[in-house]
């Protein structure tokens, strides 16, 4: 479960319904328990023995919200509190559980439906907590000024350790990145045996302060706090790829598997580093596994995909995202995908009307247009080449790439004086390929 919400689902007390009988809460008290210390199966087993005889209950609703929220069935989780909801429409904290399993989808339609159903539950009582997941299902709509807005005139939060820490986030998401380290930092002074803002707090010195010491101070304390969270290896690791150290990265990958094996996102991660290593063999050992684990996601084709292209499968690849195709797909990481694959095998004209399909989706990539333009040059296209590389180089000014081929669809469509400017930009910041015939003619 998000760690945020599970703090909130952790201060909701699950028997505060009213006219419970004795029986079920003594059996639901149990599986609680056995719950508390992650002992899933025998929670499953409680359920099951007590869906006859309890399932009219608001608290065996709670336990499965928590049974399946715990083992990672997000899914599960929502169809138990879509019937729950209705059969309980004005229990507050039912519609409270509700909302949260619609944020557990992360998707933003999603979070507007759960954003309707803390509205409800706010209506019938008010709680900070439920203003608290209002304000986190605000920024998952995509609306994190009006979440900002809603955490910041909460009464009553200067001393409530979840609320300044959705503060902290809903700051972070606005990029006010000083006043959200404040909060951050308040929220550890009320609380320094919560690991939840020790993560965020280094994940914004990490990502957007350029602090990696103190980052890594807060991750090291989190470790001392709880030593069973893959958490701090994952940040880490996150850290090390971005900075394209990808040895230290799959070593973190590593050693959060060994801390967790059941965050199976992991194998996808970890499988990204292999592949820019040159480990093919490994890499697809990790994407079959997380394959294995879950069969019924699709995406995890996209970065198989990727393996293939990586060591020059390019059929695999083709195939691959046709048969994605076939089955109803039709995304933009597709068609770029398969037109690399094309582009590679030369069947130019494929290539092209996969690029050209990938630009109709909204907000394509500097990938895109790297791509094409590599595919037009191949084909002595330097125009239509050059208006690519132009526009990935517009997007992305700091890729000396883009000015080098920019630079030849340039030269080779005549265009000498363009070509000089982006091939002196190239060299002059050590891009190491340019070709001295690009650069004979300039000034």
């Amino acid at each position: 479960m998000n760690k945020i919400f599970l703090i909130l689902f952790s201060s909701l007390s699950f028997y505060n319904a009213i006219g419970q009988r004795t029986t079920c809460r003594d059996v639901l008290a149990v599986a609680e328990s056995f719950m508390i210390d992650g002992n899933y199966e025998n929670v499953r087993k409680v359920l099951n023995n007590t869906r006859a005889t309890c399932s009219s209950e608001v608290s065996w609703f709670y336990i499965q919200f928590g049974y399946h929220t715990g083992i990672g069935n997000n899914d599960s989780a929502l169809y138990y509190m879509n019937f729950a909801a209705k059969k309980f429409p004005n229990e507050d904290s039912i519609l409270y559980l509700h909302a949260i399993s619609y944020g557990l989808q992360y998707d933003s339609a999603m979070a507007v439906k759960g954003l309707e159903e803390i509205n409800k539950a706010a209506a019938i009582k008010s709680k900070l907590i439920y203003l608290i997941c209002a304000s986190q299902l605000l920024r998952m709509s995509n609306r994190p000024a009006e979440a900002l807005e809603l955490i910041s005139n909460a009464k009553k939060i200067e001393k409530n350790y979840d609320a300044q820490l959705e503060w902290g986030i809903a700051l972070k998401d606005n990029r006010k990145f000083k006043e959200a380290l404040s909060k951050f930092n308040k929220a550890i002074a009320l609380n320094k045996f919560n690991p939840a803002a020790y993560l965020e707090k280094a994940e914004l010195l990490l990502s957007e302060m350029n602090n990696q010491d103190a980052a890594l101070a807060a991750l090291d304390t989190v470790e001392s706090i709880d030593s069973t969270l893959a958490d701090p290896s994952l940040l880490r690791a996150s850290f090390f790829e971005s900075k394209q150290d990808y040895d230290n990265a799959i070593a973190e990958y590593d050693q959060a598997i060994q801390t967790d094996s059941s965050v199976h996102q992991v194998y996808l991660l970890r499988g990204n580093c292999l592949i820019e290593v040159g480990e093919y063999d490994l890499a697809e050992k990790d994407i079959n596994k997380y394959k294995t684990l879950h069969p019924a996601e699709s995406d995890v084709n996209y970065l198989l995909a990727d393996l293939y292209l990586a060591k020059g499968d390019f059929n695999g690849a083709a195939i691959l995202m046709s048969k994605m195709e076939t089955n109803g797909e039709s995304t933009y990481d597709l068609y770029l995908r398969r037109g690399m694959a094309y582009a590679a095998n030369r069947q130019n004209d494929d290539a092209l009307k996969d690029f050209n399909k990938a630009e109709t989706f909204p907000e394509p990539t500097t990938e895109l247009y790297f791509e094409r333009g590599k595919c037009y040059f191949q084909i002595k296209e330097y125009r239509k080449a050059k208006y690519d590389f132009e526009k990935a180089k517009s997007w992305e000014a700091d890729v000396m790439e883009f000015h080098y081929w920019h630079c030849k669809a340039a030269y080779e469509a005549g265009l000498k004086d363009e070509a000089c400017a982006s091939c002196k930009i190239a060299k002059f910041h050590g891009y190491e390929p340019i070709d001295k015939i690009y650069l004979k003619d300039c000034k």
